[in-house]
């Protein structure tokens, strides 16, 4: 009784544990939600029966709004949950992932599908399978580099992704590059941008650049201490010792993985612990010190038998001992450390011994190569169309520019035809004109006549010369003078004048004889005046025959008045008589 009041807290929590359901947060963006739930891949639960309780909310919210992408990281987290499970890669996650990646890439959703493919391919590198995870990771870069910055999901995470793959086939370049992106999103002071500066630090000194290396690695430990990440500030320590050993400085190298190891124990980092005791094996075993050698390296190989993939640490230990075995000329141990070490050769063969990890960055180099070639090609495909669009284009515009040219000109010939027909017409009308005046023996009734047809044409003429002016076109400017001279040749000559006062005298001998002896004074300006007045024209017309505007028709009959002062209601009294009605108010 007593033992189970003892247990019974432990069973409360047990099942209150085994029940709980992770609680979905409310965010203003799609992105800000996916994010939240997609964090939680670091807290899943152990065992895959509390897995599948704590993320029933998100297939439940993902069937309610029908939301592709929740399913999709629904899929991808459960595969991770199963993953922590079984330690190792298993069918059921494998089946998850690709059920991740499918369901995004139907779906058109390029965000979550990239982070499916990159959880999916960081689950491959994990466990080990290079040769797997390559093309996926290939998929990742490519799919990176087409979506927009903003839209990609968890950034930091992503980009450190593929430079960690990157780095450890080799190609540091591309991965410092990833890295460094990576390092962008991580925030100032905190345990990313620690674990970025170190992994950064170490592949500098890979490409032996000691210098850079170092600062990046004192970068790392300085952000480990403000953040109290001691996992992490281990993990510098002991990268600082391959400085100190490759500058002969072993007993300070010693040092610092002897403090790596401590804070790796503490908080039960069994990987780093792992890499740790197998380098303090190796600078025992370059300081002389064989039996502290033999010591770390046992310890070493207990975590590296206990995963399968840690496989290639268990061939560098296997390694140590062989050199130890040499040393000490003991053949037996030799021949156990050659037999062990063929088997890891072919174990590695398939997963991340040195020849894979060669033949893996070098596909990647040959499928980043093929991949620029078909970058290349596209580019070379569309500057083509490209350049095929324009010339279609410039073809068709010169069609065009060839058609409205060929247009304008119709239009422009049939208006100068038209204008031919109508000068021609205009000028035959004249002349015709000219004829029937002659024809009726010039009296006044066919002046009036005469008279008044140019009137018409004039007005016309006016008219067409005005609408002209309005263009600054060269041919319509010299329509326009071949108009204005047919204007010109209306208007009333000297000679026009003298025979048109010939034939007034003859008609109205006696108007002229009054004219000459109680005027005097009358220039010829001022008889034309008198004349056309008394042949009825009103100011507009007399304008019209004189070449002059109606404002110096008002002008000159006004001068008159004025002229003859008082004389002058007895001269309009004479002009008006019987004639016209009085036309100096027109």
């Amino acid at each position: 009784m007593k033992l189970l009041c003892l247990l019974f807290p432990f069973l409360i929590a047990g099942f209150y544990a085994e029940s709980q359901e992770l609680k979905l947060q409310s965010f203003t963006t799609r992105k800000q939600q996916l994010e939240s739930i997609l964090a939680t891949e670091h807290t899943l639960p152990a065992d895959t029966s509390r897995l599948k309780t704590y993320l029933l909310p998100i297939i439940r919210k993902a069937d309610k709004d029908r939301d592709s992408s929740l399913r999709a990281a629904y899929y991808g987290l459960m595969a991770d949950g199963y993953a922590l499970f079984y330690d190792d890669i298993n069918p059921k996650s494998t089946q998850l992932y690709l059920q991740s990646i499918r369901t995004a890439s139907v779906n058109k959703k390029p965000d979550v599908e990239l982070w499916a493919i990159l959880n999916y391919a960081h689950y491959l590198y994990n466990y080990r399978d290079m040769s797997a995870a390559l093309p996926l990771f290939m998929q990742a870069i490519d799919h990176i580099g087409k979506l927009k910055q903003e839209s990609i999901l968890i950034p930091c995470e992503s980009f450190r992704h593929i430079g960690y793959f990157l780095g450890t086939i080799g190609d540091y370049d591309e991965s410092i590059v990833y890295l460094k992106r990576a390092e962008e999103y991580a925030a100032a002071l905190s345990c990313d941008r620690a674990a970025l500066q170190d992994n950064i630090g170490q592949y500098l000194l890979k490409k032996q650049d000691t210098v850079s290396a170092e600062m990046y690695f004192k970068k790392a430990m300085y952000t480990a201490r403000r953040v109290n990440d001691e996992v992490r500030l281990g993990k510098a320590m002991g990268n600082m010792a391959l400085i100190y050993q490759g500058r002969g400085e072993i007993d300070k190298a010693i040092r610092f993985v002897q403090q790596d190891l401590v804070f790796s124990t503490k908080h039960q980092s069994d990987q780093n612990t792992m890499y740790a005791l197998i380098l303090l094996g190796k600078l025992y075993l370059a300081n002389h010190h064989i039996s502290g050698a033999e010591k770390v390296i046992s310890e070493a190989e207990k975590y590296a038998v206990a995963k399968p993939y840690f496989k290639r640490s268990e061939y560098e230990i296997v390694r140590l001992r062989l050199d130890i075995a040499l040393i000490q000329k003991d053949v037996q141990e030799e021949l156990i450390a050659r037999r062990r070490l063929a088997v890891l050769d072919d174990s590695l063969a398939n997963s991340d011994g040195d020849m894979i990890l060669r033949q893996t960055k070098w596909l990647a180099q040959k499928e980043r190569y093929a991949h620029n070639i078909e970058l290349a090609r596209q580019s070379y495909e569309k500057e083509k169309f490209k350049k095929g669009t324009y010339l279609v284009l410039v073809v068709i515009l010169l069609i065009i520019i060839a058609l409205i040219f060929n247009i304008f000109k119709r239009k422009n010939k049939a208006r100068q035809d038209n204008y031919d027909k109508r000068i021609l017409q205009l000028q035959v009308e004249k002349v015709l004109s000219d004829q029937r005046l002659l024809k009726a023996n010039e009296t006044m009734v066919s002046y009036r006549s005469y008279m008044a047809e140019k009137n018409e044409q004039i007005d016309l003429l006016a008219k067409e010369i005005k609408e002209i002016s309005k263009s600054s076109s060269a041919s319509l400017k010299q329509q326009k003078g071949q108009l204005q001279s047919l204007l010109d040749s209306h208007l009333m000559t000297e000679e026009n004048w003298t025979n048109f006062k010939t034939a007034f005298q003859r008609e109205y001998p006696f108007f002229i004889q009054q004219l000459r002896k109680n005027y005097p004074e009358l220039t010829e300006s001022n008889q034309r005046i008198i004349l056309l007045l008394k042949l009825g024209l009103s100011n507009k017309e007399m304008s019209n025959m004189l070449g002059v505007t109606v404002d110096a028709v008002k002008k000159s009959r006004q001068r008159l008045r004025k002229k003859l002062g008082e004389k002058s209601d007895d001269l309009f009294n004479i002009v008006f008589d019987r004639d016209t009605s009085d036309s100096d108010n027109s």
